[in-house]
């Protein structure tokens, strides 16, 4: 929560700045787990979870498509809930709480119990 308000800049990976993948390989490194800075790569990782019928649960990684259908990793972001995220939206946005894009979920990864 610490990177709340800190500007979205592309690969970028703080502490001033961040995009999508650099503030979740930062988040995770500070519980020992190292992930890649790019999203498709983080989708791969962890334990997939099917979240149509578990629960999203906060800490785990949740990956967005570019658009419903699509089947491309475009963006990852931190749960907080089963509705809700910690993200790097885009250039021009901050890092900030929104609720999850719930019909672009493409992954769910949970790397901690």
């Amino acid at each position: 929560m610490a990177q709340l308000g800190k500007p979205y800049r592309f690969n970028a990976a703080g502490p001033d700045a961040w995009d999508c993948s650099g503030l979740t390989m930062a988040a995770y490194a500070t519980i020992g787990v190292k992930l890649p800075h790019y999203s498709g790569a983080q989708a791969l990782l962890g334990n997939n979870v099917v979240w149509t019928a578990d629960a999203i649960r906060a800490g785990d990684l949740v990956f967005l498509e570019s658009s419903p259908g699509s089947g491309i990793v475009t963006h990852v972001g931190i749960a907080i809930n089963s509705t809700q995220w910690v993200q790097a939206p885009r250039t021009g946005d901050v890092v900030r709480i929104s609720t999850i894009s719930a019909s672009r979920i493409i992954a769910v990864r949970r790397f901690v119990s």
